[in-house]
Order: structure tokens, then sequence, then C-alpha cells
């Protein structure tokens, strides 16, 4: 226990430490050992937490995703969940993560965002699936659209500063999803 205090300690000095210098030089002139002497962390403890800088902001990446999803599953799983809130915590977090996000575009790592955005909302259309008992190609193709064009304006939102409220943009996806489930229910009906 007290090693995983030590390790998660560490990881956010060295996370903290990469967004200090990224906003002083471009991302690819940081070494590992200019940030690990700065963030007076030992090489050793580095090479232990990560493979390579990238890791430590696809992790943080991924502690981000694994707030939201847990909301997500949580909605799934009540009868008439409350789309609205979900998609508004989603705006909300990447709001709060302003420099995470920053970062991992300085970085040249969005793809490996909207990589890890799809995984995560694969995870989520096999519990519709689970719970719905339908599997179908459509309702497959459905859930990675939705997956990139939730990414996609997500991105521009925050490549636009956030320019829009996220009371707005939470009620703009509420719309698109509604209208997606009408026209996912529809399809399922004539498709019988």
């Amino acid at each position: 226990m007290k090693d995983d205090r030590r390790s998660k300690r560490s990881r956010a000095w060295l996370l903290e430490t990469l967004l200090e210098l990224m906003e002083e030089k471009d991302y690819a002139d940081i070494g590992i050992k200019e940030l690990t002497e700065r963030a007076d962390v030992a090489r050793q403890t580095f090479y232990r937490n990560f493979r390579s800088k990238d890791d430590i902001l696809l992790l943080q990446m991924d502690e981000v995703f694994d707030e939201f999803f847990a909301t997500v599953r949580e909605t799934l799983g009540q009868k008439g969940g409350d789309t609205a809130a979900m998609m508004k915590k989603l705006f909300y977090i990447w709001k709060r993560h302003e420099s995470l996000f920053t970062a991992l575009q300085k970085a040249g790592l969005t793809y490996r965002t909207l990589d890890r955005f799809s995984s995560y909302v694969s995870l989520i259309q096999a519990q519709i699936e689970a719970e719905t008992e339908a599997r179908n190609d459509y309702q497959r193709y459905l859930s990675i659209f939705v997956a990139g064009g939730t990414f996609m304006v997500l991105n521009t939102w925050f490549q636009k500063k956030m320019d829009m409220p996220v009371e707005d943009m939470g009620g703009l996806f509420d719309r698109i999803m509604q209208f997606l489930i009408a026209t996912t229910k529809e399809y399922s009906r004539i498709h019988r």
C-alpha cells in the first residue's frame, strides 16, 4: 500500500512537471533526464511507471475517461437514465482537464485520444448489447459513428476555447442522442 501511494505521488509529480515543461518548450525537446531531475524523481522510478513520456499523458487521459465512463455505466444501468446530464458531464470533464487535453494536442497524441475514446465506446456498446440482447451491425456502426462524431465535436469545442457553455453543448448532444435512439428503434422495428 505504501509503494502504491509513492507510485501515485511520483506519477503525479511527473505529470505536473511534464505539463510545466510543455509550457516552456516543445514536447519533442523534453528529455526523460530533464523531466525526472526537475520532478525530483529517480529515472528508475520513471521507468518503473512508464515506458515513455507519452505514457504519462495517456495514463492520465485513461483516468479521466474512466471517470466519465463510470458515469455512463451508471446512467445506462438506470431506467430512464438522464442522457443530458451524462453528456454535460463529458463536457465538464474536458473543461476541468483543459491542461491535459492541451498537452495531448501539443504532444501530437490527439489520434491516441480518439483511439482510446473509441475503445471505451465499444465497451459501452457491448454493455448495451448485453442488456438489450440486441446484436446487429447497424448498432455497431452507429456506436462507431457516435464515438467519432462526439470526439470531433469535443475536439473542435476545445480548439475553439470552449466558446459554447457546457449546458448548451450537453443539450445539443442530448438532442442528437434522442434522435439517434429514435432512429435505432425505428430501424429495429422495420427490420425485425
